[in-house]
């Protein structure tokens, strides 16, 4: 299940004054939290607060954040490697700019990189600075916070610290993983913070584990711990970021194939994290033996208490986690008037006094990584995991309580993680169904609709990859249609001038503008002929044409018309029917008459008289015809009832092939319009279906085939406007910037959809020429 969307708070103060915190740290968790790529926070601090430090520390700040998102396709640990020695090798490089700095006069940069990829995130770190993570009752910390407290001890065996950046020529950065769920927290802060945050747990005797507490709290009962630090401390230059993942109680929710892996990871993190909160506090053990040992008796853990000096009170650490967890603690929603700049970020202001004695700034050396549970907590995990596992269903106050909708809600998943696990595609379908049709009795047993939400997803994903469909996106509806447009009839074509409709007048729609021009209206005249009811428009080398079936005209490069009387067959009118171009001359579907007629538009003076394109022993199929496309060939989509919808590819005039549409259902769908792609071998099939409408696209030299739909969430939000695929009437597609384009009954409706890689990588051969071929 994916992490609920994250909120940010954060201060920071320079030379004693508030400043905004995007100064020190960036928070970019737009495509994270749309779930289009990772979320990126990156914080830099110079080792020597000036100036010239502080906006180094900008500019390898921004650095970073660029080769990050130019490096999303690697690995966080190796983008994170990348992007750090691409900063070092910047800054290394400018302090040997200047032969007259020195040695000391380099510049040298701090920098933490925090990458949200899922429930995974990845840390890099150079000092200064620090991360801690909040997880469940767990606390981690990178660097160790106890190597900022002033009784830390070096030794040999430690590993080698890495060096500001800017310090060598290369860089090694600490490189730490977790995974992170609802309730967890990040804390970012400065060396000074994290220096005085050190200090104020060794003098209260506590250790970084119990900064656990704060777990599932609001990030402002936490950040105040740090302001609280910055004023008991007098700190000029300094800084703090608290990222959280709000909880939601009852969330049981899947919404990926690998949520049920990921469940079972986190009962296990979480049986972990109970057994964790088992064991005595050291300190408190610590306080009664060297009581025991003072007077000779025992001493209650009560005495302890009484006895805690003054200066524990006043401590922002202690305070906070000596109170009992109130209202405001818990997890709000910040108000907008917090605001302050950053996305999904909001920060507070901070009002003292200025100190006039003001410290150096420094880091230690050695910072090891994040600590390991040691061997009393692994044995205890292995002794007691099954236990606390189990006994966590029945103790866990957000599990549902009806048994009933429990054992519903756990078949759903059972099912969805079978489906996940086979190999055959309609062993998933089957597993699938069942999950739906548990899913519907769990929605009668009155089942929440937050647990079943994510399920639901869940299943429409699994089946979704089965059955290949991708979901449109950037739906919009740029345009309501002229009367004359709607109510059925109208063909479109896509130029690079717009988007041409036809439907008794000629209209062209700018889509950078989003206007509908009338370009030639019934009763006008037009090279010198008087227009008829239009009922299509073609385009080829020669130009563009249009045809009411008495005549066809032609757009000259002028901007005139030059029209060409059409000959019949036996004095019977041609009826409004698809029509292709192709090298000058038009073609004319005629179901009726189970042919597709040839003209020539390019005569001089007379009639064009009609051609059979299609040899007779091929043609009777063309009774069922719907629609035509040409490319290289002529492709013909028929509307057949009984076998299921196909596509008849013709190659001068003779059948060359036939392809049967793909995931179209016999009784339910209404095949509309077929297009080929510009510039592939792909065929793109329209229709309407009791789904709300699809467009499949298939490659007929190969089994790939896709379908183009709406999101499962997509609705219309006013009554009176029909959906994009509603009495869908043509359809036209962009496939250099893939868009869709949908007549409907009212409107034009665009949507943007992206195919596979491959599913572009064979050009479309250039044209034999239609005419050649069958002419």
């Amino acid at each position: 299940m994916p992490l609920s969307s994250p909120r940010a708070v954060g201060f920071a103060v320079r030379g004693g004054m508030p400043v905004d915190a995007a100064d020190w740290v960036t928070v970019d968790l737009g495509p994270f939290l749309e779930q289009r790529s990772r979320g990126l926070m990156i914080a830099t601090e110079p080792v020597e607060p000036d100036g010239h430090g502080f906006e180094m520390a900008r500019v390898t700040r921004e650095l970073i954040i660029s080769e990050l998102r130019a490096m999303e396709d690697l690995p966080p640990a190796e983008a994170i490697g990348r992007a750090f020695a691409t900063a070092n090798g910047m800054l290394f490089d400018e302090g040997q700019t200047s032969p007259t700095r020195g040695y000391d006069r380099k510049v040298l940069i701090g920098a933490t990189a925090v990458v949200l990829e899922g429930h995974r995130c990845v840390v890099g770190h150079v000092p200064p600075g620090q991360v801690v993570f909040i997880e469940d009752a767990l606390a981690y910390t990178v660097p160790d916070l106890q190597s900022w407290a002033p009784s830390f001890i070096t030794s040999e065996e430690m590993p080698i610290s890495p060096e500001p950046l800017g310090y060598t020529s290369w860089t090694a950065p600490i490189l730490a993983e977790t995974e992170l769920s609802d309730g967890d927290e990040v804390f970012i802060c400065s060396a000074s913070l994290a220096e005085s945050l050190a200090s104020d747990l060794a003098d209260t005797e506590l250790r970084p584990q119990d900064l656990a507490s704060y777990h599932g709290r609001s990030p402002d009962a936490a950040l105040d711990v740090f302001k609280g630090l910055l004023i008991a401390d007098r700190i000029e230059d300094g800084a703090a970021l608290v990222l959280a993942f709000p909880p939601q109680p009852g969330s049981l929710g899947t919404a990926s194939m690998d949520d049920v892996r990921w469940r079972l990871r986190h009962r296990r993190r979480r049986a972990r994290a109970q057994v964790r909160a088992l064991l005595p506090r050291r300190r408190e053990a610590a306080a009664v033996a060297a009581l025991e040992g003072a007077e000779g008796d025992s001493v209650d853990e009560d005495t302890v208490q009484q006895e805690e000096p003054a200066y524990a009170l006043r401590s922002p650490v202690r305070r906070m986690l000596s109170r009992r967890r109130r209202s405001a603690d818990t997890w709000v929603t910040p108000g907008e008037a917090r605001q302050y700049g950053l996305p999904r970020t909001h920060g507070v202001q901070l009002h003292r006094s200025v100190s006039i004695d003001r410290g150096e700034p420094g880091w230690r050396a050695m910072l090891p990584r994040i600590p390991l549970a040691g061997p009393l907590l692994v044995a205890l995990v292995l002794g007691l995991l099954v236990v606390l596992t189990f006994g966590s269903w029945s103790l866990r106050s957000d599990e549902p309580a009806d048994t009933t909708q429990l054992a519903s809600l756990g078949e759903i998943d059972q099912y969805i993680l079978a489906a996940a696990e086979s190999s055959d595609p309609d062993d998933a379908r089957q597993a699938l169904t069942l999950a739906e049709q548990a899913l519907f009795d769990a929605e009668e047993e009155g089942a929440p609709a937050p647990e079943l939400a994510p399920r639901r997803a869940a299943i429409t994903s699994s089946l979704d990859e089965i059955d290949n469909v991708l979901r449109l996106d950037n739906i919009a509806r740029i345009g309501t249609l002229p009367d004359p447009l709607q109510g059925g009839g109208t063909s479109a074509l896509l130029t690079g001038s717009g988007l041409f409709l036809v439907n008794g007048g000629l209209y062209q729609i700018r889509t950078d503008q989003q206007q509908v021009l009338s370009i030639l209206e019934p009763g006008e005249t037009a090279g010198g002929v008087e227009v008829g009811s239009l009922f299509d428009v073609a385009v080829d080398s020669v130009g563009l044409h249009v045809t009411d079936g008495d005549h066809v005209w032609t757009l000259q490069t002028d901007g005139s018309w030059a029209a060409v009387e059409l000959g019949r067959i036996n004095n019977l009118p041609w009826q409004p029917r698809p029509v292709g171009a192709f090298g000058g001359g038009i073609y004319l579907l005629q179901p009726e008459f189970r042919q597709i007629y040839r003209f020539d538009t390019e005569i001089e003076d007379g009639v064009a008289e009609p051609v059979d394109w299609v040899l007779a022993s091929v043609a009777p199929e063309l009774v069922r015809a719907v629609d035509m496309t040409i490319s290289r060939s002529i492709h013909v989509l028929l509307d057949n009832t009984n076998t299921g919808d196909e596509v008849l590819t013709y190659t001068r005039g003779d059948l060359d092939s036939r392809e049967m549409v793909p995931y179209l259902d016999l009784e339910t769908t209404r095949p509309v319009a077929v297009l080929d792609g510009s510039a592939t071998q792909l065929l793109y099939v329209a229709a309407e279906d009791e789904d709300g409408g699809v467009v499949v696209v298939f490659d007929p030299a190969s089994d790939d085939a896709w379908q183009l739909r709406l999101p499962t969430d997509f609705s219309v939000d006013e009554a009176d406007v029909a959906a994009p695929f509603e009495d869908l009437q043509d359809v036209a597609i962009d496939e250099d910037t893939g868009t869709l384009y949908l007549v409907n009954d009212d409107a034009v409706w665009t949507a943007q959809y992206e195919l596979p890689v491959d599913a572009t990588s064979t050009p479309m051969p250039q044209p034999e020429g239609v005419q050649e071929e069958g002419g």
